[in-house]
């Protein structure tokens, strides 16, 4: 199995790694005493602290799918190291300004939840319904289909990304991967999510790209409802359908939006 040669950098208090080919040199910044990480072309970043080289299998470096990268280019995984999950960047990341601008994959679909045809809740079964962490109409939650999720997971360990968009959460490792946790509470306009212990890792129905959704709890099957329209505040164009309950509503994200760049 072939393996990685990687240099922990630390930086406000949270480590980074990069490929040893891609420090030019270390040296030390004679104003604060710092470490000073030289990079080819010139560049240079003061960080916290510079850890010894570390050698990491090719399966525990966890590597992010390219929707994610297209906004944060200069970020390449998550890597598995003792009890950390340092992200893997490139140099770009320290002398690039890492722009925390939202990236181009979360394109408004100008449509509303009747265009998608759906008048009741999501096919392929009993649908699997879940609650999110943020402030939300009385008796809100959310619902996909069975055949979209690929496992409940009750211990989330997520991982944040400094510079990442307000909605990107972070990431979770999952079957090899770092799986991008999205907050679902922001991308349908209802505000920041809380903390949660678990998450859904799902897919769109089109796109098979996992995404991981922190919720408070997870249940299958759907109380009675008919369609409606989505309740205030929650944005139409995140949305598949929306049905209303004898106690709330239930809305169907559109989570092929969240992995079609």
């Amino acid at each position: 199995m072939s393996s990685l040669r990687l240099i922990p950098l630390q930086r406000d208090g949270v480590y980074f790694c990069v490929e040893i080919g891609d420090i030019a040199g270390l040296d030390r910044d004679a104003a604060t005493g710092k470490p000073l990480a030289g990079f080819p072309g010139g560049g240079t970043a003061q960080v916290d602290r510079v850890a010894p080289l570390i050698e990491v299998e090719s399966d525990r470096v966890l590597p992010f799918p390219p929707w994610v990268r297209e906004g944060l280019p200069a970020l390449l995984a998550a890597v598995i190291w003792e009890h950390r999950m340092p992200l893997l960047v490139s140099h770009a990341w320290f002398t690039g300004g890492n722009a925390a601008a939202p990236p181009s994959i979360l394109p408004l679909l100008d449509r509303r939840f009747g265009a998608a045809g759906l008048a009741t809740p999501p096919a392929g079964g009993r649908p699997l319904t879940f609650e999110l962490s943020c402030r939300a109409p009385e008796g809100f939650r959310c619902a996909i289909s069975l055949m979209q999720v690929y496992e409940l997971v009750d211990t989330l360990s997520l991982r944040q990304i400094p510079g990442a968009p307000p909605w990107l959460a972070g990431a979770i490792p999952w079957r090899g991967q770092a799986v991008p946790a999205v907050d679902l509470g922001l991308l349908l306009g209802l505000g920041p999510s809380g903390p949660c212990t678990k998450a859904i890792v799902a897919r769109g129905l089109r796109n098979p790209q996992p995404v991981a959704i922190p919720v408070l709890s997870a249940a299958q099957g759907a109380p009675p409802c008919h369609a409606a329209e989505p309740p205030p505040p929650v944005d139409p164009a995140a949305v598949l359908a929306a049905f209303r309950t004898a106690s709330g509503w239930i809305v169907v994200p559109d989570l092929d939006r969240l992995t079609s760049a």
